[in-house]
């Protein structure tokens, strides 16, 4: 009986610990998803932005990336130099 006993008590600490990673991946796969398009637009922005030589293009770009993530501080800092052109 007390082989049974111990044997519960593992299988209920790996079933909440299985939970945990489970609840873990979904609040993970979220996230990931939700910020996902906005990481994208982010990049291809970037991107538009290094590509194209006029200033007024490349304020669009650097605008629309500091419009989806405003903590992107390197954003604002190439924003800020080329504003002041």
């Amino acid at each position: 009986m007390a082989g049974s006993f111990c044997f519960l008590a593992i299988h209920d600490t790996w079933t909440s610990e299985a939970i945990s990673r489970l609840r873990t991946a979904s609040a993970n796969l979220v996230t990931r998803y939700r910020l996902g398009p906005v990481a994208l637009q982010v990049r291809a922005r970037a991107w538009l932005a290094a590509q194209t030589d006029d200033l007024a293009d490349k304020k669009r770009c650097l605008e629309a990336i500091v419009a989806l993530d405003p903590t992107l501080e390197w954003a604002q800092a190439v924003l800020t130099r080329v504003w002041y052109r």
